[in-house]
């Protein structure tokens, strides 16, 4: 506050403390809003990633119920299955890796690629053994 040519104090704000009051309050603004915009896409790839991994595990459960001698047949090798739940760019692949095909446990992978919001590729393999 200044006082004013009769003595009396003038109640209020200058422009310059208003300016700069705005600058701080702008600055902190844009701050949350840079954070709250990281947040939300964390959470869109967290729930990719899930719709992702839920077509993974639908896959594991077909490959296991199907019986030992069909598995092949029904999933040859380098064979890629439907995806489910609508995942951008997403593949599912199953490949054998040993170069047996009568091995008991038969090696199966399933590998899952999808592109996340930032449109970056992200792949995640299953191994599991089938027994006959």
């Amino acid at each position: 506050m200044r006082p004013t040519r009769d003595g009396i104090s003038e109640a209020g704000m200058s422009l310059l403390e208003l300016m700069i009051s705005v600058a701080i309050i702008s600055i902190v603004l844009l701050s949350v809003i840079y954070a709250m915009t990281g947040v939300v896409q964390a959470q869109r790839n967290a729930r990719l990633q899930d719709r992702a991994l839920a077509d993974l595990e639908t896959v594991r459960e077909q490959v296991l119920a199907v019986p030992y001698d069909s598995v092949r047949e029904i999933f040859p090798d380098g064979s890629q299955v439907p995806a489910f739940n609508n995942v951008p760019g997403e593949v599912i692949t199953i490949t054998y890796p040993g170069s047996d095909p009568d091995a008991d446990p038969l090696p199966i992978n399933i590998t899952i690629q999808w592109r996340n919001i930032n449109n970056a590729v992200i792949t995640r393999t299953l191994q599991l053994l089938k027994k006959k």
